[in-house]
């Protein structure tokens, strides 16, 4: 763990000082195309299965969904909804959530802020924003210093009577630690939906892969385009088996445009029937488009994982030298921790202010410049000073970012570097290049 106990000053360079430390770094590295951030890993089986879906006609839910969703209920012996995104998928669990544990309508929007959930603040506003349109209001507890997930510890201290339910996020593709978590929904009566935006294929130290972690109630996955198993876009919303057929029909219903409801979750449209005017009347399917590509990617899976798995090795064997040097922390290096796997949608590093004379913001505006891309995962939601605060519940109970010390600290200093399958090793030893030479130019 960094020593970020002192809080020392980050210089503040003129831009003309700092094009020329960048100009100057550029003429000592070997010249080579820019390596962006993220890129889908798609190929000629892709095209050619998205050809065969535009022949079928179906341009909407058809077989291809249907066959997915089979797919993935059998993986997680769960009853599985294919859904446009992930943040559709979540808006579905909330509804649901209230609907299970106050009884009403998921159509209804609950008087603002009269019930929370418990989640971390160091995630997407996507994981938040479908809380406030329902009312809900989502509460924040700081995170886990070694993995940036939120702490378990944390948790049941800040539930209260209108808590109802508790929302991990794996951020990473890091899994968050279930077994505490669970346990302490199971003993406050909560319901656990999890944030597995990042966390496809993913495993705990049990064995249990995140989909099918015994105790939560939903868990909502991301296949949008870059993520470790991309389609153009897409989402799943995977429901334990208490799920009620009353409960089915409403988040069924035209949500599916009338296909069908059946009797055994492995196959939730055995019988047709049409759209049940108790439902909630909202369009958030996947299409077959979708459906086809995540398909293919998911009989690639093994190749996937296999690949990213070496490639976050190759870097934390590179970079091992400016940890030892105290310029950055690796969030989770590519070894498994306590059993976990890391399907490995990032590659996190924290920089460390104390021995850089120039923030994360700067340090990720050197690597851009250099041709290296970056992303930030994420800027914690306390940070974002110009959303809305307690009309819209983001922020209710005032909650400033130095209330969430180690959110704050973690979400202002960490970045997350290019991986993806079709990166060379080549391509991971010039960002760690890079990456050297920008800590040694700015170094204190």
């Amino acid at each position: 763990m960094l020593d970020l106990s002192s809080d020392s000053p980050i210089e503040v360079l003129d831009y003309a000082t700092f094009d020329s430390i960048i100009s100057s770094i550029n003429e000592s590295l070997p010249s080579r195309d820019k390596i962006p951030f993220a890129r889908p890993y798609w190929g000629q089986r892709e095209k050619e299965h998205i050809d065969r879906v535009i022949d079928s006609g179906y341009g909407t839910r058809g077989p291809e969904v249907e066959r997915l969703e089979g797919r993935l209920s059998e993986r997680f012996d769960r009853p599985v909804i294919a859904t446009d995104t992930c943040t559709n998928a979540l808006s579905l669990a909330y509804r649901l959530a209230c609907h299970r544990k106050l009884g009403t309508h998921p159509n209804s929007r609950i008087p603002a802020g009269a019930v929370n959930i418990i989640t971390t603040p160091v995630t997407s506003p996507l994981t938040i924003s479908p809380m406030v349109a329902l009312g809900i209001r989502p509460k924040f507890v700081d995170v886990d210093q070694s993995t940036m997930n939120i702490n378990p510890g944390l948790i049941e201290s800040a539930i209260d009577q209108d808590t109802i339910a508790i929302a991990p996020v794996h951020i990473g593709g890091m899994p968050c630690d279930m077994e505490e978590i669970n346990l302490i929904a199971r003993e406050n009566g909560l319901l656990v939906i999890e944030d597995a935006a990042h966390a496809f294929a993913s495993r705990l130290p049990s064995g249990e892969e995140i989909g099918a972690v015994s105790g939560s109630f939903a868990t909502c996955f991301s296949f949008y385009s870059t993520k470790t198993f991309g389609s153009f876009e897409g989402g799943a919303l995977v429901l334990d088996n208490s799920i009620t057929e009353e409960e089915l029909e409403i988040l069924i219903g035209v949500h599916h445009k009338g296909d069908v409801l059946g009797a055994s979750h492995k196959d939730v449209r055995k019988v047709f029937r049409p759209p049940s005017p108790n439902c909630m009347g909202l369009v958030m399917n996947m299409t077959d488009p979708q459906a086809a590509i995540l398909g293919i990617q998911l009989d690639k899976e093994n190749e996937i994982l296999e690949r990213r798995t070496e490639l976050a090795s190759v870097y934390s064997k590179l970079l091992f030298p400016l940890v030892e040097a105290g310029f950055i922390r690796l969030i989770s290096d590519a070894s498994s921790a306590n059993g976990t796997f890391n399907s490995r949608y990032l590659y996190q590093i924290m920089i460390n202010p104390n021995t850089l004379r120039i923030d994360r913001d700067t340090f990720c505006t050197a690597l851009i410049k250099l041709g290296v891309g970056v992303g930030l995962h994420f800027p914690s939601i306390l940070d974002f000073q110009d959303l809305p605060r307690e009309e819209y519940n983001f922020n209710s109970g005032g909650l400033t970012p130095e209330d969430l010390p180690i959110a704050t600290l973690m979400s202002r200093n960490t970045l997350s570097l290019p991986l993806y399958p079709s990166l060379t090793v080549d391509d991971v030893s010039h960002v760690a290049e890079v990456l050297d030479s920008v800590c040694k130019e700015f170094a204190k």
